[in-house]
């Protein structure tokens, strides 16, 4: 894969899918991503390198490598690519499913008719 390629094509995919809010993270996340994977072919070539005097080190990009994926893993968790986060996500989703015309309507229908699956099957009449 040529270098920027994989930014490129995830830019095209997401484009229109995602707030211009969001859209700096996504870029960093998506270059980040580039960064990680030309870094990682690099690395792979030659996964030890001579030291300043000569001994084995282990190549530095193995510090760059971590940096790069510390990275990905905070905007992935934001962004909800792992099953936790998105389960994490959907709990915060969750809490919010009740519109304010849903509260109004409490009064005067039966609660369970427009709360929510989760939410209906653990009302209790009080």
């Amino acid at each position: 894969m040529e270098p920027g390629a994989l930014a490129g094509a995830l830019a095209i995919g997401v484009a229109g899918l995602i707030d211009e809010v969001d859209r700096p993270r996504l870029e960093r996340w998506i270059t980040a991503l580039d960064e990680w994977h030309l870094a990682s072919k690099e690395f792979r070539k030659q996964r030890l390198v001579p030291g300043s005097k000569g001994q084995l080190r282990l190549n530095p990009l193995a510090a760059h490598i971590k940096v790069l994926e510390d990275t990905l893993s905070r905007a992935e968790a934001e962004f909800g690519l792992s099953p936790r986060s998105r389960a994490q996500l959907g709990i915060t989703f969750g809490q919010a499913v009740i519109t304010a015309a849903d509260v109004n309507k409490l009064g005067e229908d039966d609660p369970r008719d427009i709360l929510p699956g989760a939410l209906a099957d653990g009302y209790e009449e009080g």
